[in-house]
C-alpha cells in the first residue's frame, strides 16, 4: 500500500452546520488484493521538547471489509459538522 498526503478542505458552512472535511488516498501497489478491516483519524500532541503522543480520535470498523483490488485507490472520508 502506498499512502497519499491527509487532505483537508476549508471548513465552509452547509446549512446550520460547519463542516470540515478530511480526507487521504491509499493505491494498494501490491501484487494481491487487499482487505480493509478499519480505519482511523490520529492526532498528534506535542507535549514536551523531544516527545510527542498519538491518540486515535475516531475509528471504523468495516466487519466486511473493503476490497482494494491490485492497482485501485481506496479513499476515506471524514466529515465533521458543528452546529
Amino acid at each position: 500500500m502506498s499512502y497519499g498526503a491527509q487532505n483537508t478542505v476549508a471548513a465552509q458552512v452547509v446549512g446550520a452546520n460547519v463542516d470540515l472535511i478530511i480526507t487521504r488516498s491509499f493505491f494498494n501497489n501490491s501484487a494481491v488484493t487487499v482487505t480493509v478491516c478499519e480505519a482511523g483519524f490520529y492526532i498528534r500532541d506535542i507535549s514536551g521538547a523531544y516527545s510527542y503522543y498519538f491518540f486515535c480520535v475516531i475509528r471504523d470498523v468495516f466487519p466486511a471489509g473493503v476490497i482494494i483490488d491490485v492497482a485501485d485507490t481506496g479513499t476515506i472520508q471524514y466529515t465533521s459538522g458543528q452546529v
